[in-house]
């Protein structure tokens, strides 16, 4: 293995990206840019991260794969936007499956088709943001294309619903009156569970560390409780839902 992904962190034992332990691993670099974005150092490849190749990735995954079989667990690619180096990761993710570890890939969408079908290949499991259904909103506050990531989501949907959890970040001012119309949404695309992930406060610090000015206006988190009302709302639509990763 030659080829060399750039990442800035590697979670072992992580039980917040998808079912069971894994270990989580944050690609560098985002095709979004989210006014509440928490990992505001995960966007542009360069000081924030370091390289590694696909073997030493691979050795630090395996190192905890009796726990990945007992838990039902894996490997989670996450970021950032880990679909931006899947290139890189190829072989890397050929020794997973060789192996038997599940891959789940975490993304925002916003991503060519051409690499949401190589990702289909190797991946067990998609955590999808939903931000939004609202086209403008959606460029307003993330800068991205709520087409492309619509396209990305109907494509791997088409191949197996039951290969997508859809993950909500519910942002006051932004979405928090859309969670009905997004629950339908997934709904009717055939998928049974959905997280709805609270907005927190977390990263406002990180950008006071890189100089940069937080652009959300919200500066208070959201009570996770709050959240419990769409439970029963998830269950008649025949979907699960979950407060928080």
């Amino acid at each position: 293995m030659s080829d060399k992904p750039d990442i800035f962190n590697i979670e072992r034992f992580a039980i917040n990206d998808g079912p069971g332990i894994r270990t989580a691993v944050f690609f560098q670099g985002c095709p979004l840019r989210c006014k509440w974005c928490a990992n505001p150092e995960s966007q542009m490849i360069g000081k924030h991260s370091r390289t590694i190749s696909c073997d030493e990735l691979f050795d630090i995954v395996l190192r905890d794969k009796d726990y990945y079989d007992e838990s039902g667990g894996g490997v989670t690619l996450t970021g950032g936007e880990a679909l931006l180096q899947i290139n890189s990761v190829l072989p890397f993710l050929e020794s997973c499956r060789k192996s038997g570890i599940s891959i789940a890939i975490e993304t925002c969408g916003c991503i060519s088709i051409e690499k949401v079908e190589i990702a289909l290949i190797y991946a067990d499991l998609f955590l999808f943001d939903i931000k939004t259904l609202d086209r403008d909103l959606f460029t307003e506050y993330t800068g991205g294309s709520l087409d492309t990531v619509m396209r990305a989501f109907r494509r791997i949907c088409s191949d197996d619903p039951r290969k997508i959890i859809v993950r909500v970040p519910v942002i006051p001012t932004f979405n928090e009156t859309e969670i009905p119309q997004i629950i339908d949404f997934a709904a009717v695309h055939g998928i049974t569970e959905l997280h709805l992930l609270p907005y927190h406060t977390l990263g406002v610090a990180k950008y006071k560390q890189l100089g940069r000015r937080y652009e959300f206006s919200v500066t208070e988190s959201l009570d996770p409780a709050v959240l419990k009302q769409y439970i029963p709302l998830g269950k008649k639509a025949g979907i699960r839902i979950k407060i928080g990763g």
